[in-house]
């Protein structure tokens, strides 16, 4: 009479790949909890730096045009329906941006602009995560220290923080500089979860850096 042997796994066996699905399952699948705050003052932080690289990188000076610096790269912020921002130059000193080529294109993706719209302008080409309030629940962005009451920043060619060229009441002259002494421009961010992040800039250098989200 042939024996039939029957194969299976002990106990231990099964503990151990339990074990073992549990590790890569912790992992492996991302974590649900979303952290929005943080991520929108990382964006603005890393937008802000792009700002000032294309300020270094694009010298605006023109012995011609007497008003040259109101075209210097700017990061400016906005509330009409919810907060949102753009990063442009004004080539025709209006004041805002009035088409796709005063705005900077995407470095994630260049077939778009880092503007949530402006009249004229595409769909297509717009960036959503320009827009803070749709985007990470931002209900608030508010300018303080040495920068207070004003609602964007601008960059000259050695990447100096400036007084905002695009708006009435911006810079009057190319020297016209938005942190003097050693105070600090701060950016506080607050959104729809109660959260808060205060982001600096540094004078002379223009370091930028964001504190840890807090509950204002």
């Amino acid at each position: 009479m042939k024996t039939v042997i029957y194969k299976a796994f002990t106990l231990m066996e099964l503990v151990l790949v339990i074990v073992v699905v549990g590790i890569l399952s912790a992992l492996v699948i991302p974590r649900l909890e979303r952290n929005a705050i943080l991520e929108a003052s990382n964006q603005i932080v890393s937008h802000i730096r792009y700002t000032q690289h294309l300020a270094m990188m694009d010298n605006k000076f023109n012995a011609n045009d007497a008003t040259w610096f109101k075209s210097r790269w700017t990061i400016a912020f906005n509330n009409g329906n919810s907060w949102r921002y753009d990063v442009f130059q004004d080539k025709n000193h209006d004041g805002a941006v009035s088409d796709i080529g005063e705005v900077a294109k995407d470095p994630q993706n260049p077939n778009r602009v880092l503007s949530s719209g402006f009249t004229g302008a595409a769909d297509s080409v717009l960036s959503k995560k320009m827009n803070l309030g749709n985007k990470f629940g931002v209900t608030g962005v508010v300018f303080g220290g040495s920068c207070a009451g004003t609602t964007g920043i601008s960059f000259d060619e050695k990447g100096r923080p400036m007084l905002q060229v695009s708006t009435a009441g911006g810079a009057t002259n190319p020297v016209d500089r938005m942190i003097t002494g050693n105070d600090d421009c701060t950016i506080a961010i607050n959104n729809d979860d109660g959260k808060r992040a205060v982001i600096t800039i540094r004078p002379e250098t223009g370091y930028v850096s964001a504190v840890n989200p807090t509950n204002p």
